[in-house]
């Protein structure tokens, strides 16, 4: 095969015949073409200028010193400035025009009406939304008001039973005032009780006629705040719009609905004569969410100690009437006008708790709180154990909490190893004293020496290592703790069975042991307890004897109080306040009645 050829030929321009190449007017806007040099593998950089290469830098230069009469880039670049303003301003111009445009589309129309529809629609909700408000409150202060009004019947009814009960007692004529009542009247006690029940009922009847006088003129004043308000708002509706119809017709319903529910509210509330039974409702249901009594079904047992009486509480028992409570408070077994059994296992502590179970079955009361100075706190403590569903709380003073023990241990060996400030306690079991008090006088100087009676020396009556200083029996005077009537009323009711029944107590220690062993495994007071501790308490000294009671106790409030053992007198006030406090955290206590 014969071989090709082919013919080519290349022209190469000179070097100063090359001519800078024409710019565009779009030249600013469009990138730049590179170009390629036909000597060099690699491309050659532009430079800023529109120069070919680095190396004809020189040559550009003079080439645009010296351009040629034919190229003109300069006014090239004007031309094309100006005709992009003026096209600016066309545009400009015609989107003015027409904005500028008062004849509105369809499209504008629709979007008109579709922004009037939700702005009608956001203030029907608002409307609404105002309206519901309104009835909302509206509710709420009728209900505050309706419970407000049972509230105070149920207080004023709790009031009236509590006079009904005092009338039927006579009254000390010394200060604090004292309710009391023998066990056989005279005739002259007789009629003074049917004048006290009679002025007591025409008292009643007067308040409960002032109550329902005050509270229909209430009820008038709000119907007439209620019409005013109503007769505003219908005032300041739109007539004849489509929102205010709407607005009417959320009023009527409203109403209508508001009329329902008072109503129902009527035909469920309590009667009055149910309204003895109930507080408000909110107290209603706060204890049932508790699992707890109301105040007026809560009775408070009183019990006192040694040497001691009911009528020890003398201070305490006014101030909680005040406070709505129903109060309790019997002479101890051995003690006063109760009976005062030979035989001590009589006075054991599972027996005495079991008879005030009946107690409180027969007084309709199913729980109760229960108070107790001295050997009334330490017998409130073992008839929680023995009754402990009859317990709702527990206010001990003096005597702090000792738990159920497995082991026993006598009161010699309690003496000598752990308490000596009990040897008291031997004097008291041992019979002695007994055979030295025998009559009134006798008993008088043995209440003497307990209550800080001193004699004509200065020399005090009793010690709690070694008891009564009998050999000062006869040579004792009046204490500032025990004096005057009182005096004369303990020595007289101490003089009905001696001192043999109060100082059985003492002589509980193995009786008691075997009846609460049985509770050792369970020792803790699961209920609230309050007590309070005297800090000059010879006999049970605060640094040593309470210190562990928050052990076996988990829900316990401990008040001091700067007295002797006899704190129930000594501070009457101080203690009262401490019960207030305590009983405040879990009934609706009333500061006054």
């Amino acid at each position: 095969m014969a071989e090709e050829t082919l013919a080519s030929a290349v022209s190469v321009p000179q070097t100063q015949d090359l001519e800078p190449l024409p710019i565009s007017p779009d030249a600013g806007q469009k990138r730049r073409q590179s170009s390629v040099s036909e000597y060099g593998a690699k491309r050659r950089r532009i430079s800023h200028e529109g120069g070919r290469s680095p190396n004809n830098h020189n040559n550009n230069n003079d080439t645009r010193q010296s351009p040629s009469p034919t190229t003109k880039p300069t006014g090239r670049k004007v031309a094309a400035a100006a005709e992009e303003r003026k096209r600016g301003q066309r545009l400009f111009g015609g989107l003015l025009g027409a904005l500028s445009q008062s004849s509105a589309t369809s499209a504008q129309k629709r979007r008109a009406d579709i922004e009037q529809r939700q702005q009608a629609k956001l203030k029907l909700q608002d409307e609404q939304h105002s309206e519901t408000k309104r009835r909302k409150k509206e509710e709420l202060v009728d209900e505050r008001r309706r419970q407000q009004k049972e509230l105070e019947r149920a207080s004023l009814t709790l009031r009236h039973r509590n006079m009904l009960q005092a009338a039927a007692f006579l009254r000390t004529r010394v200060e604090p005032v004292l309710l009391w009542r023998p066990f056989e009247l005279r005739e002259e006690d007789e009629d003074k009780i049917s004048r006290q029940r009679q002025d007591a009922q025409e008292t009643i009847s007067k308040e409960e006629s002032e109550f329902e006088e005050r509270w229909h003129k209430r009820e008038q004043e709000d119907d007439n705040i209620g019409r005013e308000n109503g007769k505003a708002s219908e005032d300041s509706k739109e007539p004849s719009d489509k929102q205010a119809d709407t607005s009417q017709d959320i009023n009527n319903a409203a109403h209508r609905q508001s009329e329902d529910e008072n109503k129902e509210a009527e035909n469920s509330a309590p009667s009055p004569e149910k309204n003895d039974q109930n507080t408000d409702a909110a107290h209603n249901l706060s204890r049932d969410d508790e699992g707890e009594e109301v105040m007026e079904e809560d009775k408070e047992d009183m019990l006192h100690g040694f040497p001691d009486l009911a009528v020890g509480w003398r201070y305490q028992i006014p101030h909680l009437l005040n406070l709505g409570f129903r109060i309790v408070a019997p002479d101890q077994l051995g003690y006063g006008r109760s009976d005062a059994p030979d035989d001590f296992e009589e006075y054991a502590f599972k027996k005495i708790a079991a008879d005030f179970a009946l107690l409180a079955q027969q007084l309709g009361e199913s729980r109760i709180v229960l108070c107790g100075h001295d050997w009334g706190a330490a017998l409130a403590y073992k008839i929680y154990h023995h009754q402990r569903a009859l317990i709702s709380h527990i206010i001990t003073v003096c005597v702090p909490y000792s738990a159920p023990r497995a082991n026993y241990i006598s009161l010699d060996e309690l003496v000598a190893k752990f308490l000596p400030n009990f040897g008291y306690q031997l004097q008291f079991q041992s019979g002695e004293v007994e055979k030295v008090i025998r009559t009134r006088d006798d008993v008088q100087q043995f209440l003497l020496s307990l209550y800080g009676g001193r004699t004509a020396k200065g020399e005090v009556g009793w010690t709690a290592e070694n008891g009564i200083k009998l050999n000062k029996v006869g040579s004792l005077r009046p204490s500032p703790l025990l004096k005057g009537e009182d005096l004369e009323f303990y020595t007289t009711e101490y003089s009905r069975h001696g001192v043999h029944g109060p100082l059985n107590w003492y002589r509980l220690t193995e009786v008691n042991f075997n009846d609460e062993q049985q509770y050792a495994s369970t020792p803790k007071i699961e209920v609230p307890l309050l007590f309070i501790q005297a800090l000059r308490d010879l006999a049970l000294p605060p640094e040593s004897m309470s210190k562990s009671m928050g052990k076996t106790i988990p829900n316990l409030t401990v008040e001091q109080l700067n007295t002797s053992h006899w704190a129930l007198t000594e501070d009457p006030k101080g203690v009262n306040e401490a019960i207030s406090r305590f009983l405040g955290r879990y009934f609706p206590i009333k500061s006054s009645l």
